[in-house]
């Protein structure tokens, strides 16, 4: 299944490149939140968890394998919601997630809040800057840190955060054409559903 959503960037020849240029917006990566394991316990309980409307986790085509195989139901490339809550089958009641920092936690929840734009610009998922968590805290570069060493390595990671840490501007960093290639694919599969839900309201 297909979910190429035609970033700028694709007309890089991918196949010949191990990583991707990404423009490091300093703006967005210095979104403030407050999320911690307080936070999470007591205020939002895991808000980010949850879709508007319905629970939306998106899988790579491998991760989709590895939860069928699992047990689980996954539809179009979206893992089902537990039919008792309507939430992530993997939420617990805390709020927290049953399958944090293991090789079960899919590799969108991880690399959220952050996506790229169409011009290939690494930035925040717009729902993030709805919930309580977002306007008071620590920048999302720091808070996300797990995110950006998924994303481009904890290498590279480490040169965006210190760039970040001791200046003020937009730079380039390397990102692996694999994680380009699951950011764009799981994107794909949003815009997908998106479009059909929409001609179905129609």
């Amino acid at each position: 299944m297909s979910a190429d959503n035609h970033h700028s960037i694709s007309c890089f020849n991918l196949v010949s490149t191990k990583t991707v240029p990404i423009k490091i917006a300093n703006k967005w990566a210095r979104n403030l939140f407050n999320c911690n394991t307080e936070y999470i316990l007591n205020v939002c309980k895991g808000r980010c968890c949850e879709g508007t409307g319905r629970t939306m986790v998106s899988l790579t085509e491998k991760e989709q394998r590895k939860y069928i195989k699992g047990g689980f139901d996954v539809k179009d490339g979206f893992l089902s919601p537990n039919f008792e809550t309507g939430q992530c089958p993997n939420k617990l009641i805390s709020g927290f997630c049953g399958v944090h920092d293991t090789s079960m936690q899919p590799f969108g929840c991880i690399a959220s809040p952050f996506t790229l734009n169409k011009n290939g610009t690494l930035v925040l998922r717009y729902r993030y800057t709805k919930f309580k968590c977002y306007g008071n805290g620590l920048p999302a570069y720091k808070v996300f840190r797990k995110s950006l060493d998924l994303l481009f390595g904890k290498r590279e990671a480490a040169r965006i955060c210190h760039i970040l840490d001791t200046e003020k501007r937009d730079f380039i960093a390397k990102m692996p054409i694999n994680n380009y290639k699951n950011l764009l694919y799981l994107d794909g599969l949003k815009r997908i559903f998106s479009e059909r839900r929409g001609k179905e309201k129609k």
